[in-house]
C-alpha cells in the first residue's frame, strides 16, 4: 500500500498523454439529527385541511351544464346539498354549473320569444300584403 503522506511525483509536462487518477468526490459533512420535543410538550400533529376532495356531483355537474344545462343544474344542486354536509370541495364548480345552467335556460327561452315574435311578423306582413292588394282585377276571381 502506498502512504498517502508521502510526496507525489511532478506532474508531467503539458502535451504528454499521461492519464491522472481520479480523486474521491468529498462527503458532506452529516446532517445533524432533528431535536426531540421539549419534555412535556408532547409532538404536533400535522393540521388538519380544511379542503377535501372536490364532490363528484359538482363535477359532474360542471361538466354536464354544457351540453345538456338542466342535468347540470340537477347535478349542481345535489353537489351544493353533499357538499354542504360533508364539508367536500367544489362549491365553486357547483355554483357555477348551477347559475351557467339558470342563465342558459333563460337566454334559450328568450330566444325562443323572440324568433316565435319573428315568425309571427313575417306572417302579419304576408297577411297584410295580400289582404291590400286588389284581387278582383285578376281573372277568375
Amino acid at each position: 500500500m502506498s502512504d498517502p503522506h508521502a510526496p507525489q511525483p511532478a506532474p508531467p509536462a503539458s502535451g504528454a498523454n499521461t492519464q491522472t487518477p481520479h480523486a474521491p468526490a468529498p462527503v458532506p459533512p452529516p446532517v445533524p439529527p432533528v431535536a426531540p420535543p421539549a419534555r412535556g410538550q408532547a409532538a404536533r400533529p400535522a393540521a388538519p385541511t380544511t379542503v377535501g376532495q372536490t364532490n363528484a356531483f359538482a363535477l359532474v355537474s360542471i361538466i354536464t351544464v354544457f351540453l345538456m344545462p338542466i342535468v347540470g343544474i340537477i347535478f349542481g344542486h345535489l353537489g351544493l346539498s353533499q357538499i354542504k354536509r360533508t364539508g367536500d370541495g367544489g362549491r365553486g364548480l357547483a355554483l357555477t354549473a348551477v347559475i351557467y345552467g339558470y342563465a342558459s335556460i333563460v337566454l334559450v327561452g328568450l330566444l325562443i320569444v323572440v324568433y316565435v315574435f319573428a315568425i309571427l311578423a313575417y306572417v302579419g306582413v304576408i297577411f297584410s300584403a295580400f289582404s291590400n292588394s286588389d284581387l278582383s282585377s285578376i281573372e277568375g276571381y
